[in-house]
């Protein structure tokens, strides 16, 4: 039975990055996303240090935009939630983001060859209709 992740809890802006890091899977994995030329350990250290107050290493705004978006992209939407909130704002849903195109090629295929029907019936139906054969009325829609 997977584990319920404990509830969401934030101090300050700073807290709220460092519950966004553990439940990513904790620094050493965030700093390899963040900075996958760094090693992870001490990309980890330096991250660990950066989300505590009175450090003076500091995270950047992209830095921090990034590890939410890492949390979003893994299902994790509370800390975005929470500086929602901060700022005055409703909670937001996540919108699906844009796949990568090649995933789209079978549907395109498809579509493709659908047109191509739909336009052969519609070429058929224009020449009916010039030579004046009767047709059904359209059907109405309600």
């Amino acid at each position: 039975m997977p584990r319920k992740r404990p509830e969401f809890f934030a101090e300050n802006e700073l807290h709220c990055l460092r519950q966004a890091v553990d439940m990513f899977g904790g620094a050493k994995l965030v700093s390899a996303e963040l900075w996958p030329m760094k090693d992870p350990i001490k990309g980890g250290k330096w991250l660990d240090c950066c989300l505590h107050q009175g450090r003076p290493e500091k995270l950047g705004v992209r830095e921090m935009v990034a590890i939410l978006k890492l949390c979003a992209d893994s299902g994790i939407h509370e800390p975005k939630r929470w500086f929602d909130a901060r700022m005055g704002y409703e909670p937001s849903c996540p919108i699906d983001q844009p796949s990568d195109p090649m995933d789209h090629v079978e549907d395109l295929g498809r579509l493709l060859k659908r047109y191509e029907v739909l336009l052969r019936e519609a070429e058929q139906i224009t020449k009916v209709m010039e030579l004046g054969i009767p047709t059904k009325p359209p059907l109405k829609v309600a």
